[in-house]
């Protein structure tokens, strides 16, 4: 059976943002991209392809698997922080239906492994049986000292595992301390309940983006810390697999993706020219604008521009609006001249165009803080 799994989640919003079980593929596909603009939230964008503002978390999980192999698609750890200018993958319709995973092996729906019981060294017995998601070790009398906590993340990834129906789950932990410990959990069904098969810590404050079963595989996607990284701050990427060899999980392949940027870039993403575009006119952008920024090679004036990058903003809201152009930097000779040019269009009317020449790139023109001024053309109506 092809892996059902799911998306994301930091440790700061552990058990409060919902993900759903989704549907791993060996080839991420997209319906289509969308760059994210000033002003957007994820939930918005979740209503505008799904009609639903929690369909986020579909686009979310397709997003950061799509990422794994395509570092143009952004790396989202914590859906709360999103930056202009990533480009998201959308999946089908059909495709999301499925992520959402309305149909998982008998016992093993999420409100059951919200009241199974799993292995956990923060609590002093070892074992931890949730209620809702969420096992709290009593107060202490007459002391300040912390308790423990156990918390089952909304990541459920479902699929064979040796044969069997299993569901990876992702449990978050901590004593009361600085430490947030995550591991994963192979849970079956027996006798109509979920039990824990087997078991494995990924780490103190290394939150799990996405997960997923295929190819007899528990998979892994999480953030961690570089050789030298405090505990607080990893930015570096990892996907592990795993395989179910008895009661145990045995790590059978480990890949360091690179680290995320300041911003969460998702690795090795490819570069970009950023910087805003603006008009003069004190009005408002008009409804049904849409922003269109590309950088292309002029080198040569007797031959139409090379494109090698574009953004298209919809909805971009009023001026200054921000551009991030992503360009392969392969495809960049430092002899050569490269612009950055914007128009803004009005329900597929021309409404303002740049006019200057606008270098970057080469020749130590910049690539950042770009301002690009656009001129209306003519007459045309606002």
């Amino acid at each position: 059976m092809k892996a059902l799994l799911i998306g994301l989640l930091g440790a700061m919003v552990l058990g409060s943002f919902v993900s759903a079980p989704t549907f791993a593929q060996t080839a991420v596909t997209c319906e289509q991209d969308y760059t994210i603009a000033a002003g957007d939230w994820l939930s918005k964008i979740g209503d505008k392809y799904f009609g639903n503002v929690t369909a986020y978390r579909v686009i979310v999980t397709q997003t950061n698997l799509k990422s794994e192999t395509d570092f143009s698609y952004a790396t989202i750890v914590n859906p709360d922080s999103i930056q202009v200018g990533w480009k998201l993958c959308v999946p089908t319709k059909e495709t999301a239906s499925v992520l959402n995973g309305e149909s998982p092996p008998p016992g093993l729906d999420k409100a059951a492994l919200g009241n199974a019981t799993y292995t956990s060294n923060i609590i002093p017995d070892d074992k931890a049986t949730l209620n809702d998601g969420r096992f709290s070790e009593p107060p202490i009398p007459n002391t300040p000292l912390p308790t423990g906590e156990v918390v089952l993340a909304d990541q459920i990834a479902y699929g064979d595992l040796n044969g069997v129906p299993s569901a990876a789950v992702i449990i978050g932990a901590t004593g009361g301390g600085s430490g947030y410990f995550y591991s994963l959990h192979i849970m079956q069904a027996e006798d109509g309940r979920p039990v824990e098969v087997a078991t494995t810590g990924l780490g103190d404050r290394s939150p799990v983006i996405a997960i997923a079963i295929e190819d007899n595989q528990a998979m892994v996607d999480m953030i961690t810390q570089s050789p030298g990284q405090a505990l607080c701050c990893g930015t570096l990427r990892v996907v592990s697999n795993f395989t179910l060899e008895g009661n145990e999980l045995k790590l059978a392949s480990d890949k360091a993706l690179g680290n995320l940027g300041p911003d969460g870039e998702t690795p090795r993403q490819p570069l970009a020219v950023t910087g805003e575009v603006f008009y003069r006119e004190r009005i408002a952008m008009p409804q049904g604008a849409v922003v269109k920024v590309q950088v292309a090679d002029v080198s040569r004036a007797d031959a139409p521009a090379d494109v090698i990058g574009e953004q298209v903003i919809e909805n971009p809201g009023n001026v200054p609006v921000k551009f991030s152009v992503p360009y392969d930097a392969n495809k960049i000779d430092p002899r050569f001249t490269y612009a950055v040019s914007a128009r803004i269009e009005v329900d597929g009317r021309l409404m303002w165009i740049s006019t200057t020449h606008i270098p970057v790139i080469t020749n130590g023109k910049p690539t950042s803080d770009v301002q690009v001024l656009v001129e209306r053309v003519g007459d045309t109506p606002l």
